[in-house]
């Protein structure tokens, strides 16, 4: 008898790590998106703002902001996994996380096939299949790349993102090619004239309120603006915002 109860108890811990969660606490806002199109939203309990309205019930809490999430509202959501964000959970936060004894899973979001292989560690978390989606990921990027582009993520100061960043690789995917190397950099508008871009994209909702805006115009004739929703976020709402500038790159 004590044979047995040893050996249930030395697989306990197998049993607990293949349970699927139930209640899950999602820091970002890209994640939460493709936990809903994954059909897993039911499984959110708590999330952190922002977030899309059309996405979120009123039974999910919020935990705050998902550069400054609440631990204390995290705890009382009773997650038994928590999805946190390379690019916005505070690291000392994640750390207190982890000494807590929660489950983490970091989304950290580097190219179109990071995205890919979270979308993979969430099926294996749920035991959900999600082949369609990763689909859309793999064949949506041109392989041919006529144009190049400079995309500014930031108007003041003006940022731009580099081929070394996840938009970039975004953007790279809808037939262009970036003019930019790094990450996300700090730039001016002599800097992008001798970069001579074909193409100057700007993410924003509202660019004509930022006052380099119209020395861009001045400068550059091929001008697109697009909603940072749309290429700024890395979830599944990307794919829309890559059909978008296909089709403004063919029109440009």
């Amino acid at each position: 008898m004590l044979r047995i109860i040893s050996i249930i108890l030395a697989l306990l811990p197998l049993i607990a790590e293949g349970k699927t969660p139930e209640r899950v606490v999602v820091l970002s806002p890209a994640a939460l998106r493709i936990m809903n199109d994954m059909g897993l939203i039911d499984k959110v309990v708590c999330t952190a703002e922002p977030y899309n309205k059309d996405i979120i019930k009123e039974e999910i809490k919020s935990v705050g902001f998902y550069h400054r999430p609440n631990i204390e509202l995290i705890a009382s959501c009773k997650p038994d996994l928590i999805i946190t964000t390379y690019a916005g959970t505070p690291p000392e936060t994640y750390k207190k996380l982890k000494n807590m004894g929660y489950e983490l899973v970091l989304e950290k979001p580097k190219d179109m096939n990071s995205i890919i292989s979270f979308i993979d560690l969430l099926d294996k978390k749920f035991n959900t299949n999600s082949e369609k989606i990763k689909q859309k990921f793999r064949s949506i990027c041109e392989n041919k790349k006529k144009k190049t582009f400079a995309i500014l993520v930031g108007l003041d100061p003006l940022f731009i993102a580099g081929k070394g960043s996840f938009v970039s690789d975004a953007v790279e995917c809808a037939g262009a090619t970036n003019v930019f190397a790094g990450e996300y950099t700090r730039t001016n508008i002599e800097t992008m004239i001798l970069k001579k871009p074909d193409l100057i994209i700007i993410a924003s909702k509202n660019p004509d309120m930022f006052k380099d805006t119209k020395k861009i115009k001045q400068y550059f004739k091929n001008i697109i603006v697009i909603d940072p929703e749309d290429i700024l976020e890395p979830s599944t709402g990307i794919l829309k915002g890559i059909d978008h500038l296909k089709v403004l790159f063919r029109s440009n």
